[in-house]
């Protein structure tokens, strides 16, 4: 049976009224007030988790059926209903969280499931509040016509100012008149684009500000940790990570965009020149790698044969599905209270209930596979270790440490066998790959502290972001702040083009905590060994316990400590000769 098969066999149930739900809720707490007499809470913290469970398994269903046909309006019509009742759920539920965070009885149920599961059930009920709703869904709606907006822009809703679709493949082509072309062509939609573009975060910014305040807190900023579960104990080791960014990785840049005009033998670079770097082209796969399933079940036996058993049956249900193409498709149907994992064209799905595991390509770039693919392995099989952390509402953002880290991980052990993807070309995918990371992790770090100053800004001024911006984007060395790398996006624009910042701020900083973290077990050479025990570790921890605790436990380098950053900046030298 193939996926398409399956999931019709399994389609996403419809979401309930508004009445069933403010119903089922009703009774919900009903339950709760008999459980807090009785002392039986785990079974209503069960059935909770359940029924929020259902939604996202539901999520995943639709996401995968838009993966199969970007054009199944059928599935993106139900994507966004079920949208809209995630939320409805979250607001419908509030109440109940926060009377199950103040029960004494309570507090010794819930600390046996998970550490700090209570004070994340008082920050939901705290900032879904069922008042909030009508600007909770102003937020939603506003999001949501951002990301269409990129889509009609061909540019990524999941990764800051990244060109996608015909205007990536044409954008990487071979003649440079093609490409300046190209460029003309998006730079005219982005100036078409910009006036809507900021009207349309004005009001976002204004939204979010009143929710800060109808919500009790004294900024978006507080809302925002709150709503996301951070602590300010990890907003302020961030800073502190920034700076280190700033001190031991921002050399990198220079050597590694002069080695991209080297190879061109262009000596006055261009924003169109920037995604082609070389001029024997891009990192393609070897005829030899197709079908590519065979390939990757070799792989998986090469680098952790300890998975090796979950994807085999997956080849074998139908639920391996992988294929490229030159140039990416859609990115996936988007939401921010009904997300799927993945990353562009590639999606990595568990259903826990039904035993069954999907693994998704469809049409990513020759470029991207080997990263995307082995990302959402990681991803994957982490989550089939984290069976036993199931909440009613979404885990704290700070949990992304670990998916992250379980996403690079599988990336750097992986690159010993991408020899079957690429063939001769890996050593020049996997020096790709990095130099692209190393370009990335200055830039997150960067909107990381824009996202921190916007949320705390008390006013909505404009002028005033943009100046923001200009001194963090020349601070850190960005695209287009230097003559040596232009940018693709007019750098006084490029925050707005980062999809994170829209949707959930404060979270793209894990991304680069994780990679600075695995680069610094110096994951590219002999010593690969040592992220692999890491890495099965830290599955064996299953998720469980606080991001960073596990981090340690697993036996990574913490990020925040300096020798850490000082390695991955070593690592990265080290190994693209720099």
């Amino acid at each position: 049976m193939d996926y398409l098969h399956w999931l019709k066999a399994h389609p996403a149930m419809d979401p309930p009224s508004e009445e069933a739900l403010a119903a089922e809720a009703h009774q919900a707490g009903a339950r709760l007030r008999l459980a807090a007499r009785t002392g039986d809470l785990g079974l209503l913290i069960d059935h909770l988790s359940q029924a929020y469970g259902q939604i996202e398994s539901d999520c995943q269903k639709l996401i995968l059926a838009s993966y199969y046909d970007p054009t199944d309006r059928q599935a993106r019509e139900s994507f966004q209903a079920l949208s809209d009742h995630a939320l409805a759920y979250l607001t419908e539920y509030a109440s109940l969280f926060s009377a199950l965070s103040d029960l004494s009885r309570a507090r010794r149920g819930a600390q046996a499931l998970d550490p700090g599961f209570l004070a994340a059930a008082k920050s939901v009920g705290r900032t879904y509040d069922k008042a909030l709703l009508p600007l909770l869904k102003e937020e939603k709606a506003a999001i949501e016509t951002y990301m269409q907006g990129l889509d009609d822009m061909f540019m990524s809703k999941l990764s800051p100012a990244r060109v996608k679709g015909e205007a990536r493949r044409l954008l990487q082509s071979m003649s440079r008149d093609r490409r300046k072309r190209a460029y003309q062509s998006l730079e005219d939609r982005m100036l078409g684009f910009k006036s809507q573009l900021e009207v349309a975060f004005t009001r976002l910014h204004e939204v979010r500000r009143t929710l800060g305040q109808e919500g009790g807190f004294s900024s978006f900023y507080d809302y925002a940790l709150a709503r996301g579960g951070f602590t300010e104990a990890m907003r302020a080791r961030i800073k502190d990570f920034r700076q280190l960014v700033q001190k031991h990785l921002l050399t990198l840049s220079p050597p590694i965009m002069t080695m991209q005009w080297e190879r061109l033998g262009i000596q006055d670079p261009r924003p169109w020149d920037l995604m082609y770097p070389a001029n024997f082209g891009l990192p393609t796969l070897d005829p030899q790698a197709f079908p590519l399933d065979e390939p990757y079940i070799k792989a998986l036996s090469l680098i952790f044969p300890d998975g090796l058993a979950l994807f085999e049956r997956m080849q074998e249900e139908g639920g391996l599905t992988l294929g490229v193409t030159g140039e990416p498709g859609l990115d996936s149907v988007f939401s921010p209270y009904c997300t799927g994992a993945g990353m562009s064209g590639v999606l990595a799905a568990n259903f826990t209930d039904l035993n069954r595991s999907f693994l998704v390509l469809s049409q990513i770039p020759q470029e991207s596979l080997g990263s995307l693919l082995f990302s959402e392995t990681g991803f994957l099989l982490l989550d089939q270790s984290d069976q036993k952390t199931r909440w009613p509402f979404p885990p704290p953002a700070e949990r992304d440490l670990v998916h992250q880290l379980a996403r690079y991980s599988m990336v750097f052990l992986s690159q010993r066998a991408w020899h079957l993807f690429y063939g001769s070309k890996t050593p020049y995918a996997r020096q790709y790959d990095l130099s692209q990371l190393a370009l990335d992790i200055p830039l997150y770090c960067a909107l990381d502290e824009m996202e921190e100053f916007l949320c705390r800004a008390r006013v909505t001024n404009l002028a005033v972001f943009r100046h923001a911006w200009n001194e963090i984007a020349n601070r850190y060395g960005l695209a287009g702040t230097w003559s040596g790398h232009p940018g693709l996006v007019p750098v006084e624009d490029l925050w707005l083009y980062s999809p994170l910042l829209w949707a959930r701020p404060l979270t793209g900083i894990f991304q680069t905590l994780a990679a600075v973290s695995v680069l610094a077990t110096f994951p590219l050479g002999r010593r690969h060994q040592a992220l692999e025990n890491n890495f099965r570790r830290l599955l064996d921890l299953g998720g469980q316990g606080q991001p960073l605790e596990s981090l340690i436990q697993a036996g990574y380098p913490s990020p925040f400590q300096e020798e850490t950053v000082i390695k991955a900046s070593f690592a990265i030298m080290d190994f693209l000769a720099l």
